[in-house]
C-alpha cells in the first residue's frame, strides 16, 4: 500500500528556500479540485532524481497511479493497463542501462554512476518530445542503442488511444523509479 504520510513528506521541497511547501500545496489543491497530479509531480520527481537526490519514489508513483484511476474520465484518461504499459516501458528503458540490483556491476559504484549518467541524457530527450512522432523516434533510437524490445501494444498504437503527455509522463516516472533505486544503491 501507499503511506500517505511518507507521500506528503516526499513532496516537501527542501531545495525551494522561499516556499518548500509549494509542490505539496499544488498537489493538495489539485486533489481537492479533483484534477490530475501527474503533471505536477513528474517534473518535481525528474528534477530531484536527476540531481542525484533520493526520494520515497514507490510511494509517489503508487499514489499517482491510484489517485489518477479514481478521478479518470471514462474514454478520456488512461486505464490501469495502459498506465502499467507506460510505467513498465520506462522501467525497461532504464533497466536496460542500469545494472541489476544483485549484479556484480551494481556493486561497482563507478559503473552504476556511469550508467545513470548515460540514461539521464536519453531520458531528458524522451521527456522533451513534444509529439507522438518525436517520442516514437527517440524510443526507436533507444531500442537500437540499448537493445530494448518494445511491447507490441505500443507499436500497435496505444499512443493513439491515450493522451500522449500522460503516456510520456508515466513512462518517464517508470524510468525514474529505476534511476532512484540506482541512486539509493550508490548512497548505501
Amino acid at each position: 500500500g501507499v503511506s500517505i504520510k511518507a507521500f506528503f513528506n516526499s513532496v516537501w521541497d527542501r531545495d525551494n528556500k522561499k516556499n518548500p511547501n509549494l509542490i505539496r500545496e499544488k498537489v493538495c489543491r489539485n486533489i481537492l479540485l479533483k484534477h490530475s497530479i501527474l503533471h505536477v509531480l513528474e517534473p518535481f520527481c525528474f528534477r530531484k532524481i536527476m540531481n542525484g537526490q533520493t526520494i520515497t519514489f514507490s510511494n509517489i508513483l503508487g499514489f499517482i497511479k491510484n489517485y489518477e484511476l479514481i478521478i479518470k474520465k471514462e474514454g478520456e484518461d488512461m486505464n490501469k493497463e495502459q498506465v502499467e504499459i507506460a510505467v513498465n516501458l520506462g522501467k525497461q528503458i532504464a533497466g536496460a542501462v542500469i545494472p541489476k540490483p544483485d549484479s556484480e556491476e551494481r556493486k561497482d559504484k563507478s559503473k552504476t554512476t556511469a550508467a545513470i549518467r548515460k540514461i539521464k541524457g536519453d531520458l531528458f530527450v524522451l521527456r522533451k518530445a513534444r509529439t507522438t512522432t518525436d517520442f516514437l523516434n527517440q524510443l526507436n533510437n533507444m531500442m537500437f542503442r540499448y537493445g530494448i524490445s518494445v511491447s507490441g501494444k505500443i507499436l500497435e498504437g496505444i499512443l493513439e488511444e491515450v493522451k500522449f503527455e500522460d503516456f510520456r509522463a508515466y513512462c518517464v516516472m517508470g524510468a525514474l523509479q529505476v534511476i532512484n533505486a540506482g541512486n539509493n544503491s550508490l548512497k548505501g
